[in-house]
């Protein structure tokens, strides 16, 4: 005698049931990880904000001067007094306006210059200076000779304000004046400025000048310190290597007057 059986349940069915819920319950997870990883790179992203500048170096340590002033003395044949004045001079003024000064030791120096003219100081010294304040913006050099007659006016008002500058740029004109056919760039904005020279009728003057800080300036004084530079002999050394130097650069602006 036969009986009918009752049909057999598949064994697969309640795992296509688990498999879906799984399934889900893994979707869940995943959309759970994805957010806590967007919410990770979101506050990566604000902290990045909060301690970086918009430029992307570190952001400068409370404090921080924006502008050093660079002053080389020469204590071997200078004498006690006339270094006192100087000091003095660059000290009052910075006090005034919130710079730092960075006065550098010709003497540290003298193995690096080797047989050059002692006046080649000035490029190492400007090198040291950004060094030793890596987070300051602009590095204001004045020759030990000259004297800050009014330090009652900031140098952003005298110079680094873009409209003050941008209305005492020289442009179009001969970098060496008067009949070089090398001439400063026409459509130069002061936000592209990265170095700052005055000229006169004759020649441009390297006893003053402001650098800012960045690839520009460590690149350019590279090449004007180069040996070959160096070891030439120029009528007035490093400032006429330095005419050479700027005259292929778009990132000078040049201006009639003394810093």
């Amino acid at each position: 005698m036969q009986f009918a059986l009752p049909p057999r349940r598949s064994v697969n069915t309640p795992l296509y049931g688990r498999s879906s819920r799984l399934s889900l319950q893994r979707r869940k997870q995943l959309k759970a990880v994805a957010i806590l990883v967007f919410a990770l790179v979101v506050i990566y992203f604000l902290l990045s904000q909060l301690f970086y500048s918009s430029t992307g170096t570190p952001a400068a340590p409370a404090g921080t001067s924006s502008l050093v002033i660079v002053t080389v003395l020469d204590r071997a044949r200078w004498s006690a007094d006339y270094i006192q004045r100087i000091t003095k001079n660059r000290e009052e003024y910075a006090k005034q306006h919130g710079y730092t000064n960075f006065f550098a030791n010709l003497s540290d120096y003298e193995t690096t210059l080797e047989s050059a003219p002692r006046s080649w100081g000035v490029v190492p010294a400007v090198r040291h200076a950004m060094a030793t304040h890596p987070y300051s913006k602009h590095f204001f050099y004045l020759d030990a000779n000259a004297l800050i007659m009014n330090p009652s006016k900031s140098l952003e008002s005298h110079l680094l304000e873009k409209s003050r500058l941008d209305s005492l740029m020289l442009k179009d004109v001969p970098v060496v004046p008067p009949d070089s056919i090398i001439k400063t760039f026409s459509h130069l904005q002061p936000q592209d400025v990265d170095l700052i020279l005055s000229t006169d009728s004759e020649s441009l003057s390297s006893g003053s000048f402001v650098i800012k800080q960045g690839e520009f300036a460590q690149t350019f004084l590279d090449i004007w310190f180069d040996p070959l530079y160096r070891s030439y002999n120029f009528a007035k050394a490093e400032a006429h290597a330095l005419v050479r130097v700027i005259s292929a650069s778009y990132r000078v602006a040049l201006f009639y007057d003394r810093l």
